[in-house]
């Protein structure tokens, strides 16, 4: 019996891949960090999946939506869990089940949940490196050859700040519930006046969604000093759009 021709079709197109970087950049008044985005992926994938005569279809399992934040701030949460399937020519195929997850103020939830899972899809399925060796093995962003998904790990001199480790994320939300509990807040409440914070300040990935671990180390002390100093009078009132880093805490 001949081998399923999707296990070879698959194996041509995570060597013809390479890595994919993070080739975009968030503005410098955030941190200047690099990140990956939809667009990198699709540029990075569809040569090879072409070249290899290798489609990829999604079936999305369970959708969940709920709505979060007060009704003048309101957010959709959207979660998906998505089964892609990769097939060749001869009916074979190999299928990958993952979860995505994206927020929106408007009608983007949906859109950026699936893109979240695709991306993990694809990194975790094909295990598409995401750093390269050495500047001299990576291809020229410019050339249009078979490799022309190649990219290198990060742009050139990108300024970046290291994000906060998972026990200082640990530490913020503990010193919130503390605090919410000792002003008689709901910790639900203190959790959406930081997240609301994090996407004021630009803590948001790629798809933006807003995340504590994606605050800078500069900024945690200062943000960390803000959440203790909550009383109900100042958690009640709403800081004004036009509020400095990290009153918005």
């Amino acid at each position: 019996m001949a081998e399923p021709l999707i296990y070879q079709k698959l194996t041509a197109v995570m060597k013809e891949i390479g890595a994919i970087g993070k080739g975009q950049q968030a503005p410098s008044v955030i941190g200047g960090y690099a990140f990956r985005g939809i667009d990198d992926v699709y540029n990075a994938l569809q040569p090879a999946l072409t070249a290899h005569g290798v489609i990829v279809t999604p079936n999305v399992r369970q959708f969940h939506q709920e709505v979060f934040g007060p009704p003048e701030k309101a957010q959709m949460l959207v979660t998906v869990e998505v089964e892609y399937t990769f097939w060749a020519e001869d009916g074979s195929n190999l299928s990958a089940c993952v979860l995505g997850q994206g927020a929106d103020k408007n009608d983007k939830a949906s859109n950026k949940a699936m893109s979240s899972a695709f991306k993990v899809a694809i990194f975790q399925a094909l295990c598409v490196p995401t750093q390269e060796g050495s500047d001299s093995e990576r291809d020229d962003v410019g050339n249009l050859g078979p490799s022309q998904g190649r990219r290198s790990s990060k742009p050139a001199e990108i300024p970046t700040q290291k994000t906060i480790t998972k026990a200082q994320n640990g530490k913020l939300f503990a010193v919130m519930r503390a605090k919410c509990k000792d002003i008689d807040i709901p910790a639900e409440d203190g959790e959406h006046r930081i997240m609301t914070a994090c996407e004021k300040m630009g803590f948001t990935d790629d798809e933006g969604v807003p995340s504590t671990m994606l605050i800078t180390k500069p900024h945690f002390d200062a943000i960390l000093a803000k959440i203790e100093a909550w009383t109900p009078e100042t958690f009640l009132a709403a800081p004004p759009a036009d509020a400095p880093e990290p009153e918005v805490f």
